[in-house]
């Protein structure tokens, strides 16, 4: 019985549609960064705007997906103070939906990484 709960619920959980993913950003470099903005590559959802985010800030947010369809990733654009501006795309969402909980995007001096956590 335990088991066939277990795998009911397995696949009920596999079966529902998050509206978005949690997102973390942290600014590691040494400058001051400007038009902070993390989206889906459709341009769909409704952007995370978070600005300006000044050296050693984090900023902790929700990229609502609900309006997003088809497959794609997630997108992090931003200026370093005085410099142009710089875009990266990281993971994965499939139908509209994302496959991880939250992404924490990295920022330092000379690179940019994201870190994805929660799997549904």
């Amino acid at each position: 019985e335990i088991i066939t709960l277990s795998v009911l619920l397995l696949i009920l959980q596999s079966c529902l549609n998050s509206d978005g993913i949690k997102v973390e950003v942290y600014n590691r470099s040494n400058k001051t960064l400007t038009n902070v903005v993390v989206s889906t590559s459709d341009y769909k959802s409704n952007d995370f705007l978070i600005g300006e985010l000044k050296q050693g800030e984090k900023r902790k947010g929700f990229l609502d997906m609900s309006e997003t369809t088809g497959d794609g990733a997630y997108s992090i654009l931003f200026e370093r103070k005085n410099e142009e501006l710089e875009g990266y795309g990281f993971g994965y969402y499939t139908n509209g939906a994302p496959l991880d909980r939250k992404v924490i995007f990295y920022i330092e001096e000379d690179t940019v990484y994201a870190e994805f956590k929660g799997y549904y």
